[in-house]
């Protein structure tokens, strides 16, 4: 019997400003190395095998 991957369904909740981190950017646009952990986040997921439907909704900071 082959093996089967279950749906995946992923909220990334990437709103905010990071007061208590007191950064002056929100903290899922700070960097860690090359990419923003926003872009770390999104990658992982996208990166998942059964992720095949994206819904993105961005408002510009």
């Amino acid at each position: 019997m082959a093996a089967t991957l279950l749906d995946v369904c992923a909220v990334v909740p990437a709103a905010g400003f990071g007061r208590r981190m007191q950064t002056e950017c929100p903290k899922q646009y700070l960097s860690i190395g090359n990419k923003t952990i926003l872009e770390h986040s999104v990658h992982a997921l996208l990166a998942h095998p059964s992720g095949d439907t994206r819904c993105y909704r961005h408002q510009p900071w």
